[in-house]
């Protein structure tokens, strides 16, 4: 049944990729009617029947669905990141945010009830053409179907006692009619499920239905099938969300190297986060490098394959049990991440790829389990220069050597010192930052708007920086200073020499305290 499964999965996904091209949207309920009309989808139902065609079908158009979430992501940026006008701009995150780069019908403005030009309608298309271009679809040749209680019965054992819970799945038997032909019968097997500790303390309502799922080569045992028995944890949550108290609004977490998690209070979280990660690299490089010279390709090395599995299974570890005791620490209602794409410098190509492939995953799929049993919110926010600014919240002064090394920060402006991913996390909070932490805003944008505040808290503060050179010199603010310039021409009087405090002068401000700082 798994084979059939997986030779009828790929007629179904085409199926719907038709069907996305032509209206826009994928399509669970396709009627008998269209299944007779489609070569497609008859020869996919000749294999598994009509019942679970109906159960593939949901199964592989909500991988589809969760695809093109990700690839509107993918548009998103793209769109953000370019040179457009800013009405242009708008009208492509609308197209996109309904989804409607292929719809055939008019997209209509919900606000004001404009028609999106078919221009930028061709243009959306052509940029999700494009995403799409550049990521693989879902092949679906490895499938684990997910079986519903129209084939499969799961409970308690009758008779047995070797096993406390069985599961009894019908499958595809093919068997010689007495006309001599190959004829399909239904056949029921009995499976006996072993249960493990994590399982039975969950709680939660076993449903009725199962999945079949065959290890991969990175397990240790492929080719291994496992019965995956699925539980309703909506009571168990229910009751966990009613019975958590935040202590705080919001959370914000710095992801970094030195140590896993930074918060703004000085936390600083997995502190042997780095030290385990290169001990992982030698293991894993180690050994793939002495593969390859003899010739074998590390995926087809047993111990190559456990030594990546331990690698994940040592990430999700240490994630979740990292965020747990933040969690019970803080108490945050509201949690905010930075947007990373977890590569690490000083770590081998081959552990950033797999750190960069796993790491993500793991954080947001530990993140939504708080979220589900504790009622928890979170965000990824844009990370872009929070590592660079200085977050003593009268200076915000941004340049990249403020980061001396690794764990320490000091402001080339106010001499503010602090350990750097702790310096970051305080960026990231809600008040902190210089610009709207959901916008999508492009690295040169960000960096605009970063410096025009801290110009714009030295000239309403009526403070200078001691080392004014550093601010004059700095390249991050030579297009802000130029501007100024032209804008209010400077007189012999602002021409001030620098200050000789060692920290920081008040002084009289000029009439402009913004040109005085540009004439250094």
């Amino acid at each position: 049944m798994l084979r059939a499964f997986r030779r009828a999965a790929p007629d179904v996904a085409a199926d719907q990729w038709q069907r996305f091209f032509e209206t826009g949207r994928f399509n669970k309920m396709v009627s008998a009617k269209e299944e007779a009309h489609s070569a497609r989808l008859f020869r996919a139902k000749a294999i598994i029947g009509s019942q679970r065609m109906q159960m593939l079908r949901y199964q592989v158009v909500g991988q589809l669905e969760s695809f093109i979430e990700n690839r509107a992501n993918d548009f998103r940026d793209a769109v953000m990141a370019s040179s457009i006008d800013d009405g242009t701009r708008h009208h492509l995150l609308v197209v996109n945010k309904l989804h409607a780069w292929f719809r055939r019908e008019p997209v209509v403005m919900k606000k004001t009830g404009e028609e999106i030009p078919d221009d930028v309608r061709h243009l959306a298309r052509r940029i999700m053409h494009g995403v799409l271009a550049r990521h693989r679809r879902p092949r679906f040749r490895r499938l684990n179907p997910w079986i519903d209680q129209r084939q499969a019965t799961l409970g308690p054992a009758d008779k047995a006692t070797h096993a406390p819970l069985w599961v009894g799945i019908r499958g595809m038997a093919f068997e010689i009619g007495k006309n001599g032909r190959p004829k399909k019968s239904q056949v029921t097997i009995k499976v006996p499920l072993k249960s493990y500790a994590f399982f039975e303390e969950r709680g939660g309502t076993v449903a009725k239905t199962v999945q079949i799922i065959e290890r991969g080569a990175d397990h240790g045992c492929p080719g291994e099938i496992v019965i995956g028995v699925i539980t309703d944890m909506e009571e168990v949550f229910a009751k966990s969300q009613a019975a958590y108290q935040p202590l705080r609004e919001e959370l914000t977490l710095d992801l970094g190297l030195a140590t896993m998690f930074a918060t703004p209070d000085g936390d600083l979280l997995g502190r042997a986060w780095r030290e385990q990660l290169e001990r992982h690299d030698r293991r894993i490089s180690g050994l793939a490098r002495a593969l390859q010279k003899q010739g074998i390709r590390p995926n087809q090395s047993k111990r190559y394959r456990a030594r990546v599995a331990a690698f994940r299974g040592f990430l999700k570890t240490e994630i979740g049990r990292v965020l747990n005791r933040l969690i019970l620490m803080k108490r945050p209602a509201h949690v905010v991440i930075e947007r990373l794409d977890f590569t690490a410098p000083g770590l081998s190509r081959r552990l950033n790829r797999i750190l960069a492939r796993m790491g993500h995953g793991v954080i947001e799929a530990k993140l939504n389990d708080l979220a589900e049993r504790y009622g928890i919110t979170w965000e990824e926010v844009n990370p872009a220069y929070s590592s660079q600014t200085c977050s003593n919240e009268h200076c915000g002064y941004v340049a990249k050597n403020n980061r001396k090394a690794q764990a320490d920060f000091v402001c080339g402006a106010c001499g503010h010192k602090i350990h750097a991913d702790v310096n970051a996390a305080r960026n990231l909070e809600s008040g902190r930052s210089a610009f709207d932490r959901a916008a999508r805003l492009t690295k040169q944008e960000s960096l605009r708007l970063t410096v025009h505040r801290h110009l714009e808290r030295l000239k309403t503060r009526g403070w200078v920086a001691s080392d004014r050179a550093a601010i004059v010199s700095n390249p991050n603010y030579r297009n802000a200073l130029d501007r100024l310039k032209a804008e209010t021409p400077l007189t012999a009087a602002d021409k001030i020499q620098r200050p000789s405090a060692p920290d920081q002068a008040a002084v009289r401000p000029p009439q402009d305290l913004v040109a005085d700082v540009s004439a250094g």
